[in-house]
């Protein structure tokens, strides 16, 4: 009886080992085909990322060599001004009056965004030439920077309250943040949100009039 029970132990250990070679082989060969997989798919993200900077690079040469881009653009037109906006994949548009200390301080710092941005297009037009906007848009503070993503409002900047503490002045870093929240500066993290509010140039109610002073404003 001993030998058939050694037996029978040798030929279970025998096969408990097979059987654990055969998962070790079976483990390998899915961490192979895991990684097989793996630098594929890194391999297809290289390509792709490779491919989407290659277009940004050739759309940022492309603006570069256009004057629409790279500066502020003044209009004095508003139907011309709504009608480019309406047009424009991204846009800024910076409603203003000359002599405001704010507005000065905004164009500036705006100047500063359209050399650094060369994939959105920076426009301004003082109130004085848009009575029509000015009356649309409900402007009763100045300055005002509205940002636009293919003609809809993505949103707006009224003075200098989303810019910081400083009610006088903001760096160009808060308003550089702002505009990549807005969505009218492309980003590469998809986790930042589009405020859109879905306001095409022109569509807003109200009724505004304006006086000139040394700071924001209520139009009255």
């Amino acid at each position: 009886m001993i030998g058939p029970k050694k037996s029978t132990e040798v030929v279970q250990s025998t096969s408990s080992n097979v059987a654990k070679e055969e998962d070790d082989i079976s483990l390998d060969s899915l961490l192979e085909q895991l990684d097989d997989e793996e630098d594929q798919f890194l391999a297809q993200y290289r390509d792709q990322r490779l491919e989407e900077l290659g277009e940004h690079m050739r759309k940022v040469k492309k603006n570069l060599q256009s004057e629409e881009y790279g500066s502020v653009n003044t209009f004095q037109d508003e139907q011309r001004l709504i009608q480019t906006t309406a047009s424009a994949e991204r846009c800024i548009v910076h409603f203003f009056v000359e002599s405001f200390r704010k507005c000065q301080i905004m164009d500036a710092k705006l100047k500063s965004m359209a050399e650094s941005h060369p994939t959105t297009r920076f426009f301004r037009i003082s109130v004085a030439d848009c009575p029509f906007l000015v009356e649309k848009l409900s402007l009763k503070v100045l300055p005002v920077v509205i940002a636009y993503k293919n003609g809809k409002e993505l949103d707006r900047l009224i003075g200098f309250a989303k810019l910081g503490n400083d009610p006088n002045d903001f760096s160009k870093d808060e308003l550089e943040r702002w505009l990549v929240r807005t969505g009218v500066l492309p980003t590469r993290d998809t986790r930042l949100t589009i405020l859109s509010k879905g306001n095409k140039l022109g569509q807003s109610k109200g009724n505004a009039n304006y006086n000139d002073q040394d700071s924001d404003s209520d139009w009255e």
